[in-house]
């Protein structure tokens, strides 16, 4: 009584296309719900490894810098705001 996946592939072959269509489903059926677990584990080992400091989000090394680093205060702003209308009201 072996067991010989070429006998089993010849007799899924004489059966009718309807019949290998179930196989064929039934493996697709079957290869993405195994695929759709190891997505489901992986995503969940990877939230799992994000490590939180006091439920602030980790600190990213960005190519882009800081945006607020190039912009001026509200008191700069403020401050040559007066000067551009002092010197204008001058002339």
């Amino acid at each position: 009584m072996g067991f010989s996946l070429n006998e089993k592939i010849e007799n899924i072959r004489q059966k009718p296309e309807h019949i290998r269509m179930r196989y064929v489903w039934f493996w697709v059926a079957f290869s993405m719900i195994f695929i759709f677990l190891i997505w489901i584990f992986s995503v969940k080992e990877n939230f799992r490894s994000v490590n939180f400091k006091g439920g602030e989000l980790p600190e990213v090394n960005s190519p882009i810098p800081n945006i607020k680093e190039g912009l001026p205060s509200m008191e700069n702003i403020e401050q040559s705001l007066q000067n551009e209308i002092g010197n204008s009201n001058s002339k």
